[in-house]
């Protein structure tokens, strides 16, 4: 049931399934709900690359423990940290993968800014991309929110034209660079819209 509210309808529980979720403990509703964003966004991430697998097994891990990573307490100015706080260790999961998605190379941080404000302002949470919000302008902002909006909306609509455009305003790295990181802003976006204050 809180599965398929976080993916068909991301925003403010209805009464049954805000029952449910409070049979979680807020550190575990906050790890399950995050991993339904990420694990959606990634299986688009797959059909946008058309890289869909016919038949996949499922396999269950246990939440990996960063080492070496920023701690969210670093940085109480991220508001994915601030979102993520209950759950120490994936905050600062999340603030280094965001970190690495920053450092991808060939991929211009004007495009990611966008995906980041396009990705919020799609799921009704604008206030968390913060500074992003204001979605900036430059070679390839355009696309990025045209393939952003795609994603979230029809992401079979993502084709062949879309990853000669970004090889157009990118090096080689940039359309998956570009897909993961709307896969990633996704799924937290769709998390920040569907978890209870």
């Amino acid at each position: 049931m809180v599965t398929d509210h976080v993916l068909s309808s991301p925003g403010s529980a209805p009464a049954p399934v805000a029952d449910a979720m409070a049979s979680f403990t807020r550190e575990e509703l906050v790890e399950l709900m995050l991993a339904i964003g990420l694990f959606h966004g990634f299986s688009k991430l797959l059909i946008a690359l058309d890289a869909e697998p016919e038949a996949m097994e499922r396999t269950e891990l246990p939440t990996p423990t960063p080492k070496g990573v920023v701690t969210a307490d670093g940085d109480p100015t991220n508001p994915y940290g601030r979102l993520l706080a209950d759950r120490p260790d994936l905050a600062s999961a999340w603030l280094h993968m965001e970190a690495e998605l920053h450092a991808v190379e060939g991929l211009p941080a004007e495009m990611l800014d966008a995906v980041e404000a396009r990705s919020a302002l799609l799921h009704g949470v604008g206030e968390i991309a913060g500074s992003a919000a204001t979605e900036p302008e430059g070679d390839g902002v355009a696309l990025a929110r045209e393939l952003t909006e795609l994603f979230s909306l029809d992401v079979r609509g993502i084709g062949d034209a879309h990853r000669v455009r970004i090889g157009e305003v990118t090096d080689g790295n940039g359309f998956v660079g570009l897909l993961m990181a709307i896969a990633v802003y996704d799924g937290i976006h769709r998390f920040a819209a569907s978890m209870p204050v």
